[in-house]
């Protein structure tokens, strides 16, 4: 509906422009009747309409999430904005109005036509973001059309949902896949993680700790892959189920570091207590070798449990 108010309100804009260059052609009047309207006048009134054309200033057709929105599910792992022309390609400014923003999980992007961007994130439950786009302060290219026209300053709002609203987490999750094959395609190597983790939490709500936990270490099952797998902590420091180190279970494991020293379980840990979800970066060695990598981990504390569930990406 907006987006079809904003087109008739461009349109009707270029009719007033229309009238009034008409209105401007009748006062050529002679005292003998009309005159006949020459090439150069024509000319003029193609050129101001095209001025006019070009120097209409793009919109904001709609946001996703909208705009002011204050039940946003926190698994959504895309943001983006609809504008009403063809933005340039390499422009684009948001900043943070206040002190949070979404955590940004891959490379801004817009569509084909250029008339939508859209951007992966991390959302954490219960927070509110609010964007500024187009910012006075912002000294970065920002968003503007084909023509060299700025989009005007405008404001995004929204609020994720909290712990308690787990079945709306995510339509995309079933009882028996994280997500379609399709799905799968398109989404990056952390959004899978995020998705895991979040699956393995609903499956423990829905069967309970212990019979999850069977499930969530079995090898042959859709939680482990070649280089990745979900453990389980408790939020007291306690490794709860590990499907590669067995030998933890059941162990305190916050002073465990790497070999910089890190307490990475530790830092796992209060991320879940403080903030519900969230990544710690570290070195680890690969599965069967001894050489140490750069790893990435995600925490996602299980709603009204003590537990919190976790996987993690070699990224180099």
């Amino acid at each position: 509906m907006k987006k079809k108010s904003v087109r008739i309100t461009q349109i009707f804009n270029k009719i007033c422009v229309i009238v009034l260059i008409l209105l401007g052609i009748i006062t050529n009047i002679s005292c003998g009747g009309l005159e006949i309207v020459t090439l150069p006048i024509i000319k003029q009134i193609i050129d101001g309409f095209t001025y006019f054309i070009d120097n209409t200033k793009p919109e904001v057709i709609s946001f996703n999430p909208e705009n002011n929105s204050d039940n946003v599910n926190p698994s959504l792992s895309e943001i983006s904005i609809l504008f009403s022309e063809p933005m340039q390609e390499g422009c684009w400014s948001i900043s943070k109005c206040d002190d949070n923003i979404p955590n940004i999980t891959g490379y801004p992007q817009f569509s084909s036509d250029r008339k939508e961007y859209a951007v992966n994130v991390h959302l954490n439950p219960n927070t509110t973001y609010k964007l500024c786009i187009n910012t006075a302060k912002s000294s970065n290219c920002k968003f503007k059309d084909d023509s060299g026209n700025i989009l005007n300053q405008v404001d995004w709002c929204f609020k994720t949902s909290g712990f308690d609203n787990i079945s709306t987490y995510d339509e995309n999750l079933t009882n028996n896949s994280i997500l379609s094959e399709v799905k799968k395609e398109v989404l990056t190597d952390k959004n899978r993680l995020i998705y895991k983790c979040k699956d393995a939490a609903k499956l423990i709500l829905e069967k309970g700790y212990e019979n999850a936990k069977e499930i969530i270490v079995d090898h042959n099952g859709k939680y482990f892959t070649n280089d990745s797998y979900v453990f389980i902590l408790s939020l007291d420091g306690m490794m709860k189920a590990h499907p590669v180190e067995p030998n933890l279970n059941n162990k305190q494991i916050l002073n465990v570091r790497d070999k910089n020293g890190k307490r990475f379980l530790y830092d796992l840990v209060q991320i879940a207590i403080k903030e519900g979800s969230g990544w710690v970066k570290y070195s680890w060695p690969r599965m069967g070798e001894k050489k140490l990598s750069k790893k990435e981990t995600f925490i996602y504390r299980v709603p009204n449990t003590n537990y919190a569930v976790c996987s993690g990406m070699y990224t180099d």
